[in-house]
C-alpha cells in the first residue's frame, strides 16, 4: 500500500483529533476567564476540522485513482493527550503546531512527490501555512499569560466588550462591563482592520 495513502489516513485522524483537543482546550480557556484565547481555540478547531476533511477528500481521490475498495484502513496511531490549565494548553498547542510544520508535514508532501502525487503535496504544503499561523498565535497569547500582559498593556488602548461591544480605553479594561455586567476576560484590545 502506497505511503501516501496511509500518510493521508493517519493525519485525517489527526487533524480530527486536534479539533476535539481545541474544543476541550476552549472550554478550559472559558472557565478561566479567557474568553479570547477560548474564542481563538475554537476557531483554531474549525481550522483543523477543514484540514481534517482536506486529508479525507485526498484519501478519497487517491483510493480512486489508485482502485482500492478498502473502506476500513488500518494505521499506527497516537493520541496526544496533554490537558491542562490554559497556560499547559497553549504551550501544548504551539509545540505540536510546530511539529506539524517543521517536520511532520514537510516530509509527508516530499513522500507525496515521491509517489506521484503532487496535488497532494502542494495541498499539503499549504496547510503547512496555516499551521505555522496557528503556532504564531498559540505562542503570543502564551507569552501575554506568562507576562500577565492580557489585560495590563504599557500604552492605552481601546478595549471591547465581546458580550455586548462596550469600548473602553485605557491600559486595563473595567473588572466588571458597565454595560451588561460582564467580568474582564469578555474584554479584548479593539482591532478592526477592514
Amino acid at each position: 500500500m502506497k505511503q501516501t495513502l496511509l500518510n493521508l489516513t493517519k493525519w485525517f485522524l489527526w487533524e480530527s483529533q486536534a479539533r476535539n483537543r481545541y474544543t476541550l482546550y476552549a472550554n478550559v480557556a472559558k472557565k478561566e476567564w479567557y474568553i479570547q484565547i477560548a474564542n481563538i481555540f475554537l476557531e483554531t478547531a474549525e481550522h483543523e476540522r477543514q484540514h481534517s476533511k482536506r486529508f479525507f477528500t485526498m484519501l478519497q481521490e487517491l483510493k480512486e485513482k489508485e482502485w482500492i475498495t478498502d473502506d476500513m484502513i488500518e494505521v499506527p496511531s497516537t493520541a496526544a493527550v496533554k490537558y491542562g490549565d490554559t497556560m499547559t494548553n497553549l504551550k501544548t498547542a504551539m509545540e505540536w503546531e510546530h511539529e506539524e510544520y517543521s517536520d511532520l508535514y514537510p516530509e509527508f508532501a516530499r513522500v507525496a512527490e515521491e509517489e506521484w502525487y503532487p496535488e497532494f503535496a502542494k495541498r499539503i504544503r499549504s496547510i503547512i501555512v496555516a499551521e505555522i499561523h496557528h503556532e504564531e498565535r498559540y505562542k503570543k497569547l502564551y507569552e501575554q499569560l506568562e507576562k500577565e500582559t492580557i489585560w495590563n498593556k504599557e500604552e492605552v488602548i481601546t478595549w471591547v466588550c465581546t458580550e455586548c461591544g462596550y469600548t473602553h480605553k485605557g491600559k486595563n479594561p473595567p473588572e466588571l462591563c458597565p454595560s451588561c455586567d460582564h467580568p474582564i476576560g469578555y474584554y479584548i484590545r479593539k482591532c478592526e482592520e477592514y
